[in-house]
């Protein structure tokens, strides 16, 4: 069965040298703000065999136009490392199809120091339309401080997926106004010490989403509940920043099999993203929670949960939207576990119609709602 699973992605990535301190690792990294939810079925791909002594992912992330910078595409590298080798500032390039060679700004994004080495997360960033000798080009190699990567098929499909994806104008509901359905961007705090606990809370928040996107997810935990921590000094415990910082942690705690603790983490934020009024990142975790609540047998909470999922994914992002897609098929599950097999069958039909459209109908990522949907059709006795 379907799921949507949460990873809050990177809010913006300013042009290099303009860096905040890491007072934890001595390092610099781009600062971070509360982004938009993310799906994370798609958020990385592997560059190196599991066994391999330092191993490498990628992950393609598109960012809205902010501040005056046009919309672009975050390529972030994260590595398992026997050493910590990569300057602050280095060169990325790309070899394309064998010729031309396109050289890239890169930077450290974080470093998370082991016993056995360390973890680390290097980004460069494409504007819109600067990477379409990539996006269409048949052989791609990179070469990172230290590795170079030979770009295979499946790879290649992926990032071409990722430079696919838009973040810069998500369409509002028929007749709104987007700006209507924004939450009001955070003030910095003019406080000293609550200015520097929101750095501390915007560094951790990129530390766990390096993390988590590594696979070591205790390792995310414990920075994702330190962004949660450094938040609450910054902005007070009932600021809808927190909420935003525990969406990122209850998928933590799910994906680490602790549904109670998921629960109280989305709870929590449901409330104090509420007031801010609707919001993709308060869909996405309405979508979540209502998944907890159906596997609790709570049905008629996790129907409130998803319904209400629905309703503000459509008012931010409009009707036709993959997430509003996503969230319709959850919903038609839950119906479907307290008995209602026709209810549930017609849910998920407009998903899939919604997802075919949105996704393509050859797409990969189509198929388990597809699935859904011939189980629900069946069990409603329908063609």
């Amino acid at each position: 069965m379907a799921d949507i699973r949460v990873l809050l992605a990177l809010a913006s990535i300013i042009a290099m040298p303009g860096t905040a301190p890491d007072a934890a690792a001595g390092l610099q990294t781009p600062p971070a703000a509360s982004a938009p939810a993310a799906p994370d079925d798609d958020k990385s791909i592997a560059l190196t065999a599991p066994a391999a002594a330092e191993s490498w992912t990628l992950s393609v992330m598109p960012l809205p136009a902010t501040n005056g910078q046009p919309a672009s595409h975050a390529l972030v590298f994260v590595g398992d490392r026997t050493t910590c080798p990569t300057p602050r500032t280095f060169s990325i390039a790309f070899a394309v199809d064998g010729g031309a060679t396109i050289t890239k700004h890169g930077a450290l994004l974080s470093r998370e120091r082991q016993e056995d080495g360390c973890m680390e997360a290097l980004v460069t960033v494409f504007a819109e339309g600067t990477a379409d000798a990539i996006a269409t080009a048949v052989r791609v190699s990179v070469t990172l401080p230290g590795a170079t990567f030979e770009l295979t098929a499946p790879q290649l499909a992926y990032v071409r997926r990722g430079l696919a994806r838009r973040r810069a104008a998500e369409p509002a509901a028929a007749g709104g106004n987007a700006s209507t359905f924004e939450a009001p961007p955070t003030a910095s705090p003019t406080n000293p010490a609550a200015r520097d606990a929101a750095k501390e809370a915007a560094i951790l928040h990129e530390r766990a989403v390096a993390l988590a996107s590594a696979g070591r997810l205790k390792e995310a935990r414990t920075a994702a509940g330190g962004a949660v921590a450094a938040a609450e000094r910054a902005y007070g415990p009932e600021h809808a920043e927190v909420g935003s910082r525990l969406v990122n942690l209850g998928m933590i705690e799910r994906r680490l099999g602790d549904d109670a603790t998921a629960l109280t983490h989305y709870q929590r934020a449901v409330r104090l993203l509420e007031p801010a009024g609707p919001s993709q990142a308060l869909g996405i975790v309405l979508d979540n929670l209502g998944r907890i609540l159906q596997d609790r047998q709570d049905y008629d909470g996790g129907i409130a949960a998803n319904t209400r999922a629905v309703e503000v994914l459509t008012a931010v992002l409009g009707a036709e939207h993959q997430h509003v897609g996503y969230a319709l098929n959850n919903l038609a599950l839950v119906w479907d576990a307290k008995g209602d097999r026709t209810k549930a069958a017609e849910l998920c039909d407009r998903a899939v119609v919604i997802l075919t459209k949105r996704l393509g109908a050859d797409d990969p990522r189509l198929e388990p709602f597809l699935d859904d949907q011939r189980t629900l059709r069946l069990r409603a006795g329908r063609p």
